[in-house]
Formats: structure tokens, sequence, C-alpha cells
């Protein structure tokens, strides 16, 4: 792909894959659900493929639906979509406890667009690319747990995403990329009510590998996914509803206290058992 059409496909890249978790670091629990809406915005920082030295820094917002169920007591599987793309997900609870989890929260998704090439001031085009990506996520999740219940929870962690991008265009050309971008993740949940938690969330990716070699800054990569200095982020507000996975404190009652009246004035309390009676003056 040349560096025109490499530089429309740029275009596209805030609009593909959603590299967010948007969630704690915890399973939910099982039989209960929660829904998650998320408003965000993915950019990038990617050098143009015509070794020139110019940057290209697309960025575009994008609204993201997620929801998960707990199937068994610390695994909820679960699905999110958005406007190009979607992708099925799991939460793996390792470590769970009142101050600290541990989760694994893999995933799987695609992305599908095309885009057209050389075109006019009416919009015709010479040529219509088509592009699918074809992904994973594996974030690792930490959290720490604060708050006067801990019930909010501080949650980070590494992500490595291998990808593929298949493309293809009006005249049967094609080609195949993979490649895999490390980061991490860094948000914060924050519990609003029994129902409802507030998360925002950012997450920073750069390519590692392409093809699982060493990242090669002469070669064209579409969407820069494997051009050196190339950097990937998404910066996410999202809002979810229903179960967390999170004990809720309970209400413990007072210990009751039994209440006996006094005795009425003049009233003389009954001998305890075995003492003699009150001698009377007419025995």
């Amino acid at each position: 792909m040349g560096a025109t059409p490499a530089a429309l496909a740029l275009g596209f890249v805030a609009g593909c894959a959603s590299f967010s978790t948007m969630k704690t670091a915890r399973a939910i629990d099982p039989g209960t659900t929660q829904v998650t809406a998320a408003g965000s915005v993915v950019g990038a920082t990617v050098p143009f493929d015509d070794n020139t030295g110019r940057v290209h820094h697309p960025a575009d917002p994008q609204f993201e639906l997620g929801v998960r169920y707990g199937i068994v007591d610390g695994l909820d599987l679960g699905a999110k979509v958005w406007s190009l793309g979607g992708e099925l997900n799991s939460t793996i609870s390792l470590v769970r406890s009142r101050f600290f989890d541990l989760a694994l929260a893999p995933s799987v998704g695609l992305v599908n667009y095309s885009f057209g090439t050389m075109c006019d001031i009416y919009g015709n085009c010479d040529n219509t690319i088509s592009v699918l990506e074809l992904y994973a996520k594996i974030p690792l999740l930490f959290g720490l747990r604060f708050g006067r219940w801990q019930e909010h929870e501080f949650v980070f962690g590494p992500e490595v995403v291998p990808i593929t991008v298949l493309t293809g265009d009006d005249y049967g050309n094609s080609t195949s990329q993979s490649g895999a971008l490390l980061g991490g993740v860094l948000g914060v949940s924050f519990k609003c009510a029994p129902w409802l938690r507030i998360m925002p969330e950012v997450t920073i990716l750069a390519p590692v590998a392409t093809y699982f070699g060493p990242v090669d800054p002469n070669t064209t990569y579409i969407n820069g996914y494997g051009r050196s200095g190339s950097l990937f982020y998404q910066a996410a507000l999202g809002f979810s509803w229903g179960d967390d996975g999170f004990e809720r404190p309970r209400y413990v009652p007072p210990p009751r206290r039994e209440y006996y009246p006094p005795p009425p004035p003049g009233y003389a309390p009954p001998p305890p058992p075995g003492y003699p009676p009150p001698y009377r003056g007419d025995e």
C-alpha cells in the first residue's frame, strides 16, 4: 500500500479496535448481570510510511455498549459492540479478597470497514479497500480496593493485543499482516450506588512485533499497527448497572435487651426457694 492509501487508512484507526476493558479485577456473581455503556476517545500517533518523518494523529469519539453474565463463582462471560465491530470477553478471578483482586480478562474481537482511494471532490473513488481486523486482548488486571467498605477499586495491569489485518480492493489485490501490541490499562471504579459504578479508564499500547518478529520501521503496515514509533490510546468513561461482584456490607442489629418493669410500690418479692417464710405473729 502506498503513502496515500496508508494515510487514508490511518484516518480510520480511531474507530477500529476497542482496547478498553471497563471492568474491575473480579468476576460478577453467578446468575447476575451487568450492563456497561462507555464513551471514549480512540486515537494514535503513527509515522507516515514515506520516510519523511511526518506523523499522523488520528482521533475520534467512540461509543460502546457491553453486557456480561456470571456463569459460576469466579467466571463471567460477556460481549461488547461499537460502531465498527464487536468482541466476546470474559473475566476469570484468580484472587478475591477484601483488599486485593487479581483477574485475567481475555477477549476476541473483529472490526470491518472500507474506504475509497484516489477520490475526487464529488466522492467518486477509483478503488475501494476493505479492511478486516481480527484481534485478541489479554489483560491481567490488578485491583486495589479502597473506601469505607472497600467498595471502590483502583485497577491497573499489562495488556497484550495480538492482531491480524486483512485487506482487499476492487482489483482483487489482497494483503495479510499480523503483529502484536503491548501496553497497559489504568482506571478507577467508583461505586456510587448499590447498582451503579462509574469508571474512568486509559489504555496505551505500542507495536512490539510483526509476523511475530521485530518491528520493521521501513515496511508499510495498514493503520500503523507494525510501524516503529506508533502509539495507540483509548481514554474512556464508563457507567455500569447491575451486579459488581463486591460483597455488600450487611447490617447487623445490636443485641436485644430484655426489659422487665419494676415491681409496683409495696410489693414484696417472693422468697427464694428453700427460705423459711417470715413470722406473721399469729402462728
